[in-house]
């Protein structure tokens, strides 16, 4: 038997053109659609928590700034101040 003979049949099956199964499609849709919603879902959280953190550090930078203000016109605060102060102040956001 020669190798034509044996492998033709083979070389012919894999690169014919084969018709996609319905039901195999479907499945694959709807998994690409339902991968592309989580894909989004969670573009969204992680926007989501950047803002979160982006806000955080502001508060922080608006707290800091009004400490020094307060310091550099004379008031002179303790460090136990100063931490009551911070977290009185973002007592509120939390809530």
């Amino acid at each position: 038997m020669n190798s034509s003979a044996k492998f033709g049949p083979k070389v012919i099956r894999l690169t014919s053109a084969h018709t996609p199964d319905v039901g195999q499609l479907c499945t694959q849709a709807n998994t690409i659609q339902e991968l592309s919603r989580q894909r989004d879902f969670i573009i969204k959280e992680v926007e989501e928590e950047r803002a979160r953190w982006e806000a955080e550090r502001l508060g922080f930078d608006r707290v800091a700034e009004a400490l020094i203000a307060r310091r550099s016109h004379g008031g002179d605060s303790t460090y136990r101040e100063e931490v009551r102060f911070f977290f009185s102040k973002n007592i509120y956001q939390i809530i």
